[in-house]
């Protein structure tokens, strides 16, 4: 009877827990276990009619798929408690780094950086204090984290 069971509903019980998992792997694994299920309560199946045998199949599979979800979300739940804290950097560090850094770029991109990073400007307030339109502004910053970037990936 089992086999007859498995020949007849494999296929789309295969779909109908590929459309519940988005998963091919998961789908298998899912009919998998539901067929296993089955084995162990052959005898509750065999008193059931045909039709309700396809819907224990189906239940048996939307269970399983609810169970599932549950797991990975209490999991996930648990998973902020595992995580160590992260590291606070030391500001004087940083800010040591940070000036080393500054001090590698040009005289005029340096004080264009300070000024938009560390100081707050934005590119339309630093053209007016430079003459320049914001667009220059802005090309000559990105040239600037260009080069700090090059220079990181080098270290």
């Amino acid at each position: 009877m089992l086999e007859e069971l498995f020949c007849a509903h494999r296929a789309e019980l295969t779909a109908y827990c590929r459309g519940l998992c988005r998963s091919d792997a998961a789908a298998q694994d899912m009919v998998q276990e539901v067929f296993l299920r089955a084995w162990q309560n052959i005898g509750t199946l065999q008193d059931l009619g045909p039709s309700q045998r396809r819907a224990w199949l189906y239940r048996t599979a939307r269970n399983l798929f609810v169970d599932a979800m549950r797991r990975t979300a209490r999991e996930a739940a648990a998973l902020p408690e595992l995580e160590p804290e992260p590291e606070t950097p030391d500001p004087d560090f940083a800010e040591a780094e940070a000036r080393r850094l500054l001090e590698l770029l040009p005289p005029a991109e340096q004080e264009l950086f300070r000024k938009r990073y560390l100081e707050g400007y934005t590119a339309a307030e630093l053209g007016k204090m430079y003459g320049l339109p914001p667009a220059t502004v802005r090309t000559r910053l990105a040239k600037a984290r260009r080069y700090l970037s090059q220079l990181l990936m080098e270290e």
